[in-house]
């Protein structure tokens, strides 16, 4: 309860600075969700909120939240409700909600690790966000159980075949201190032709662009570091510009070497 309670104080503080509205008909995307047990005794849940914002006793708008695995099949991740009830069947969880109504629903992390993204459609503007987080061992008392680590936002995203984010590297002594990592979801139904690009905070090109494929239907998660081992070898700080030959939505994310990590923002590049 403790954990829910957490998660709970943390979407309400999101949904004002990062939420994003669906409008009538249409489909966007949750770009990370992450459920379950990591070697090492390192558990993962993603919480779910999503809001019908019209006015209370209003129209109902009715849709699904579907689920898909990094590599493109179905992401059966077990939900429940804020009573303890399972939700949805399968990968897809479906919803109605009149005006003014909000249905949170949290991963049980109770499997073996998996990761994906979700796909959310409405037949009204409704409002969603996700949080993801990260329990493990607690150092200080072996015997405790599990103890928070982070967590993070992960605003609802609109395929874009032009995106742009902040990139934070530093490294001391051979040790990593930070790293940026990029969660890349290609809801279409073409391969995703990716270019990489680091730019100083002068707007010059920092290194030579890399580039990569994204199946359609798939997720990845690449490290600034893995990408461009040059700018994490020192410290950088600059923009990431990702272009794509197919849209797709972007989450990236700071992780420090303690584990923590934190939600950065993602803008469009002209």
């Amino acid at each position: 309860m403790k954990r829910a309670l957490g998660i709970l104080v943390f979407i309400s503080m999101a949904a004002a600075v990062c939420s994003a509205q669906v409008t009538g008909q249409t489909t966007s995307y949750l770009p990370q969700i992450a459920d379950g047990v990591q070697a090492g005794g390192y558990v993962w849940t993603t919480a779910i909120a999503i809001t019908n914002p019209a006015a209370v006793g209003s129209a109902a708008a009715s849709g699904s939240i579907v689920f898909t695995q990094s590599n493109g099949t179905a992401f059966n991740v077990p939900f429940m409700n804020l009573q303890g009830q399972a939700v949805g069947s399968g990968n897809s969880v479906p919803f109605q909600l009149s005006g003014g109504q909000t249905f949170i629903m949290i991963s049980t992390g109770v499997e073996a690790l998996n990761v994906g993204f979700a796909t959310i459609t409405s037949s009204l503007p409704v409002i969603a966000d996700a949080v993801f987080e990260e329990n493990g061992p607690d150092p200080d008392c072996p015997s405790c159980g599990t103890a928070f680590i982070a967590q993070a936002g992960v605003p609802l995203a609109t395929p874009s075949s032009s995106l742009g984010t902040l990139v934070i590297e530093s490294n001391h002594g051979g040790v990593q201190g930070s790293d940026t990592a990029l969660a890349i979801a290609n809801p279409g139904t073409s391969t995703a032709n990716l270019t990489f690009q680091l730019l100083n905070t002068d707007g010059t090109v920092a290194y030579p662009s890399v580039t990569a494929t994204l199946a359609a239907k798939n997720q990845t998660a690449e490290y600034v570091s893995q990408l461009f081992p040059a700018a994490a070898a020192g410290s950088f700080v600059g923009e990431m510009v990702i272009t794509s030959s197919s849209p797709v939505v972007l989450l990236p994310l700071a992780f420090k070497s303690s584990g923590e990590f934190g939600t950065l923002l993602v803008f469009a590049v002209q």
